[in-house]
């Protein structure tokens, strides 16, 4: 058995641990799945930072706009030791919220491990914790990652080329533009897919005025230490964006610099066929 990321929203923590199995295992009974294979503890999850982490030693307002992807924030005056933050909002469609592990605090600035998931507005609530809990408390928070128990099925190769070269049509070539025949040259079936999913992990999420919700947030992620899941969850988040895709499994990513290595076996809705990416290389 293994598991596959899955980012929780603040939705997904308010419902409770049954109706994420539901949500996520297609069975509310499997709840019992999701906590022993992610060793947690009840009430497993929550939005209260203080069941995790202790009560805070400041709470705040931030004084201005957070975008998503920082990685630092002015904090004048505030004691030393914070180990952690955590921040909540209101969205644009709904709630947001996440904790972010500190790398360092001088006093007045305040330089996080990882980049933030969400833009915070000015107001946004803002809690300090000096204390990080790794005991035998295992409670998650909203932009904790939980990992979804399923089934290894093994190898998978790809087959079935011809199909799909139909099912998937043509389009520009992109990657990078060309002429062919006094015309721009075209892809076709599979590479016709190939393109649509190097433009969703290429593109910044809030980077497309007219639909802020498409794209990834690979590239917001680079400095995040290549061994989180949060790498993995964030692929499969964005291949899931493309209407075509029905499942993505098997996923490993390796980074060097701006340069991200891409492995992963992707299900479609038209065909039974599964397509192995190995290594496939994007700047970000």
């Amino acid at each position: 058995m293994i598991g596959k990321p899955h980012i929780l929203s603040v939705n997904d923590v308010q419902r409770g641990i049954q109706a994420l199995a539901a949500f996520l295992l297609g069975d509310a009974s499997k709840w019992t799945e999701l906590v022993s294979v992610n060793q947690l503890s009840p009430p497993y999850m929550t939005t209260n930072p203080g069941a995790v982490y202790g009560p805070p030693v400041a709470t705040l307002a931030l004084n201005s706009e957070l975008p998503a992807g920082s990685t630092s924030l002015s904090l004048p005056n505030q004691p030393q030791g914070i180990n952690v933050i955590y921040l909540s909002a209101a969205g644009n469609a709904q709630l947001v919220a996440e904790s972010v592990n500190v790398e360092s605090y001088n006093g007045q600035t305040l330089t996080l491990s990882t980049p933030t998931q969400n833009a915070y507005p000015s107001g946004a609530r803002l809690q300090l914790f000096d204390a990080y809990n790794e005991g035998s408390i295992r409670v998650l928070l909203p932009g904790d990652t939980i990992l979804i128990p399923v089934e290894s099925n093994g190898s998978l190769t790809f087959g079935g080329s011809g199909q799909l070269i139909d099912t998937f049509g043509s389009d520009m070539a992109a990657y990078p533009p060309s002429f062919a025949n006094g015309d721009f040259a075209t892809v076709q079936g599979l590479d016709t897919l190939q393109q649509r999913m190097r433009a969703v992990i290429q593109t910044s999420v809030r980077s497309l005025p007219l639909y802020p919700t498409w794209g990834s947030r690979l590239p917001s992620s680079v400095g995040e230490p290549t061994n989180s899941v949060r790498w993995v969850a964030y692929l499969r988040q964005a291949l899931l964006l493309l209407p075509e895709v029905s499942d993505v499994q098997n996923t490993s990513i390796a980074v060097t610099g701006s340069q991200v290595s891409v492995s992963a076996t992707v299900y479609t809705h038209a065909s039974n066929d599964a397509i192995q990416l190995y290594n496939e290389n994007f700047i970000i």
